[in-house]
């Protein structure tokens, strides 16, 4: 896991909301913060294991798809109440070269 907690909200390909906090629960409420109307629907994805207090905010959301490094188990039991929402655990070793996306092409 990184140092700094952060969540980014992802919609149509486009990021909608992305925040870092001293927290889990408030790097999301900072990144749903950004715009709550486009997060409703997207994809989430944190760089910090999803403890209760976080999965109990993410669930007043209808998401499609959360992805995050590992799910403490009460959050899984919160997160699983939904059905047809995808929970997803990040793959370790993965490329740490930056990627980015032009909007100009």
């Amino acid at each position: 896991e990184f140092e700094k907690p952060a969540f980014v909200i992802i919609k149509h390909t486009n990021a909608c909301g992305v925040a870092m906090a001293e927290n889990a629960q408030k790097a999301y409420l900072n990144a749903l913060a950004c715009d709550p109307v486009s997060a409703f629907g997207g994809v989430i994805v944190s760089n910090q294991t999803i403890d209760l207090a976080t999965a109990e905010e993410l669930n007043k959301l209808f998401f499609e798809i959360l992805i995050a490094p590992a799910f403490q188990a009460e959050a899984l039991n919160v997160l699983k109440s939904k059905k047809n929402r995808i929970l997803l655990i990040q793959k370790t070793g993965l490329p740490t070269t930056p990627l980015f996306k032009s909007l100009l092409n």
